[in-house]
């Protein structure tokens, strides 16, 4: 009988973390999560996982993050961006700031699975990079778009998942927008507080013949405008005296205290309207949008979560090792933030809820594991100048079936600006949500070679430019196709009912390449080397690693008498 029919005897255990996860504490040490098994009950890996509860929140600032550059390439990361004065509020898109993709990934740094105080299933080292890379190879296109999205945070768009969790944001399915409703925007005052709608100290006043909004107020009472965030299409009502309020929509933020402005209730056009209290800022949104405190749904990059037959009898433990960074790692913005300055990320609550069956299990008996696990190995690409090429040697598991091999900076995870689950270069632009000068994508040449084998055999050149001048003799290129077609066809989601991931999400995570090397179980290679050169004119960044993940075999036996595990053998082969 299958697990479709038995579905109903399916339950979720609720597991704690033996220690406190909250707050400061998340990453004070590893996080283990103890659960035993037994009598009439089998645990099944591939349906369990862990829940994460968090929240963002940015400060508020002097002066706009947004020098009118929102929605283009942002300025570098690296610029000076105007100071934050202390209060925590909700994001707004003028912050330019979203959870990281592949959200969960982000807060660890690796994971083990054990029965009986033996290890089974792990991963040593770039759990971000493994978990997002695994998706991207194994969900098929349609998963993660209906699916991943909202369950993992699983989305290349940068702008998607930053006007998900701004309070002025609108959702978009793949560019669309639309406005769906009003937001209350708190107004912020100079002295850093929540402005008190309809007070005297709050006030502002509109000047037909310039357009001009002004506020006023007294001192540490008066709105600010930058660090309330005002933006484009806000709209503020002002007390009119016994008239209804009167209305205007923003045009354009100019200094601290006023903006250009145009009425948006007024019939016979433009009025002047003396300073009055200001009632209340109405920011455009979507129901859709503005959620900055999320659940997200994260299942560790092991083999072990991609068995489906239920196991039974014994203690398990899974062990989670957070990274110390976590607030950097799992926060992407266009500006070089500092966690805990620019803006917090708190961590609730990690519960993992391990999915049941009941089952006729004999209380002896050894159960057989086919686990396929992933080994990420890197290397320093700094002696590699455009057009020129490069020869790296790798030592990867005698069992390994197939190799993936991607070019990331090491900033990624230690500047906000480079999430570790984007294959992106340092060289050229910081530009995280724009795939334009990522050198990674613009790959003239790579072969791969294993067990006496080399793929590709041929040795094609590749080319990815878009248009950046507009000049007659500025061609946009996009040789990168079949990059990402022989990826997916030796992934085997070419033919996937599903699809695989696109094109353009391929090229907005950045490039990977994979190689499928099956092969006899009796071949027991372990060098790999890797050839390869990016085209000219940008140049390898010297923090640029070159990583190669292995994804090799490994076969466990967990053996149990009366319901207790009494041995773990596992051989990678």
């Amino acid at each position: 009988m299958n697990l479709q029919d038995r579905e109903l005897e399916l339950n979720f255990r609720e597991i704690t973390c033996k220690r406190g996860v909250s707050g400061a504490v998340f990453d004070r040490g590893v996080q283990d999560f103890d659960f035993s098994v037994s009598g009439k009950h089998a645990f099944i890996p591939s349906l369990s996982y862990f829940v994460i509860t968090s929240r963002l929140s940015v400060r508020t600032r002097t002066a706009p993050v947004d020098t009118g550059t929102q929605g283009q390439n942002p300025v570098p990361g690296g610029s000076v961006i105007p100071a934050p004065n202390g209060t925590l509020r909700v994001p707004y898109l003028s912050d330019q700031i979203a959870y990281a993709d592949h959200f969960g990934s982000c807060l660890y740094n690796n994971c083990f699975f054990r029965a009986g105080n033996s290890d089974i299933s792990t991963i040593s080292q770039y759990i971000p990079q493994a978990a997002v890379l695994k998706t991207r190879l194994d969900k098929s296109g349609a998963w993660c778009k209906y699916i991943g999205r909202d369950l993992n945070q699983d989305d290349p768009d940068f702008t998607r998942r930053m006007h998900k969790v701004s309070l002025d944001g609108t959702f978009h399915e793949d560019g669309l927008t639309v406005q769906k409703t009003l937001k209350i925007r708190p107004l912020i005052t100079s002295a850093g507080l929540a402005c008190v709608s309809n007070t005297a100290g709050n006030q502002a006043a509109y000047v037909a013949a310039t357009q001009l909004l002004t506020f006023s107020g007294g001192a540490g009472t008066q709105v600010d405008v930058f660090a309330s965030a005002l933006a484009q299409n806000d709209i503020i009502a002002i007390a009119n005296g016994a008239s209804p309020p009167f209305l205007v929509k923003i045009v354009e933020i100019l200094t601290t205290t006023t903006c250009l402005a145009q009425p948006i209730n007024v019939a016979g056009g433009n009025v002047a309207i003396a300073a009055d209290n200001v009632l209340q800022c109405y920011a455009p949104g979507d129901p859709r949008c503005g959620f900055n405190q999320i659940q997200t749904v994260f299942q560790p990059p092991l083999g072990i979560f991609s068995t489906v037959n239920p196991i039974s009898g014994g203690d398990f433990k899974i062990t989670l090792n957070p990274n110390p960074s976590y607030k950097t790692a799992s926060v992407q913005s266009n500006w070089n933030l500092t966690a805990g300055l620019d803006y917090d990320l708190e961590i609730d609550n990690v519960l993992f809820y391990a999915c049941q069956i009941r089952a006729d299990v004999s209380p002896t008996g050894i159960i057989p594991l086919s686990l396929l696990e992933m080994s990420v190995l890197n290397k320093s690409l700094s002696g590699l100048s455009a057009g020129g090429s490069q020869n790296i040697d790798f030592t990867v598991p005698p069992s390994t079936l197939a190799l993936t091999v991607f070019v990331q900076s090491t900033k990624a995870g230690t500047q906000s600006i480079y999430p570790p689950t984007q294959f992106y270069s340092a060289s050229g632009s910081n530009q995280t949500y724009s795939n334009d000068n990522n050198i990674v994508n613009n790959i003239q040449y790579i072969q791969v070679t294993y067990g006496s084998v080399t793929k590709t055999q041929t040795l094609y050149s590749s080319q990815y430019r878009p248009l950046s001048t507009g000049l007659l003799s500025d061609n946009g290129i996009n040789f990168n196709i079949q990059r990402w077609l022989q990826s997916i066809q030796y992934s085997g989601k070419i033919t996937s009912d599903g699809g695989s991931e696109s094109h353009q999400n391929y090229l907005d995570r950045g490039n990977y390449w994979h190689f499928d090397f099956s092969r006899d179980k009796n071949d027991t290679s372990s060098y790999v080397n890797v050839q390869l050169s990016f085209n000219s004119p940008q140049t390898i960044d010297p923090s640029d690693q070159l990583f190669i993940v292995a994804h090799y075999s490994r076969q466990a036996e967990i053996q149990y008498e009366n319901g207790f595990i009494t041995q773990v053998v596992s051989v990678n082969r």
